[in-house]
């Protein structure tokens, strides 16, 4: 990589920063949080998940707990780390079904990876029609997904969640993407910074 490895880790400081403002705009008080916190909270939860293998199973929840750490509840701090989880994931998902009709469309493709590429395509629309449709009627959909869990036996003993705590949760969280527009819209303009960044 040479001299280029510099400018590849500008743009990856770019994508950080870009995701910072955003988890950051996803907090109920945004601006009495300083944005460097909210960098230095992103880069731990990051470094927890790349560290120990554990993927988001670790690495949200240590975001959410370094929140409470900063004087916010653990119901505030999951739905911060959710809320800009979910719209960077509402964004891949856009941007991943855009490149992937483009290859199915212009690239000469072996048989098995259309019919994944296409595979995938539908994955993603479902997720972002089922997302949209839960913001859109204001559905307790993750406590509705544990709460089945629950009841199948699949979540018992210590694992078996608190739904009216993660209904509160969810209540914060579509206060953000449902009920202040202006605010989800800056957090996805935020995320979509990033992604060009990472993308560059």
């Amino acid at each position: 990589l040479g001299w280029h490895a510099i400018p590849i880790l500008l743009l990856y400081a770019v994508y950080q920063l870009m995701r910072a403002v955003a988890f950051r705009l996803s907090l109920p008080r945004p601006r009495e949080f300083p944005l460097l916190d909210a960098l230095w909270i992103r880069l731990s939860g990051d470094a927890v998940r790349a560290l120990t293998f554990t993927g988001p199973f670790l690495g949200e929840p240590t975001k959410a707990w370094l929140l409470k750490r900063h004087g916010f509840t653990l119901t505030q701090g999951f739905a911060a780390t959710l809320t800009a989880a979910i719209m960077n994931l509402a964004l891949g998902a856009g941007m991943g079904t855009a490149g992937l009709l483009y290859l199915v469309q212009y690239a000469e493709m072996p048989a098995p990876a259309a019919r994944l590429a296409v595979g995938l395509v539908w994955m993603n629309v479902g997720f972002l029609v089922i997302a949209a449709a839960a913001v859109a009627t204001r559905t307790y959909l993750i406590g509705a997904v544990l709460g089945w869990l629950s009841q199948a036996g699949v979540l018992r003993g210590r694992f078996k969640p608190d739904i009216a705590a993660v209904n509160r949760m969810e209540d914060l969280l579509l206060g953000i993407l449902r009920d202040r527009p202006a605010r989800a819209v800056a957090i996805l303009l935020a995320e979509l910074g990033g992604q060009v960044a990472l993308v560059l």
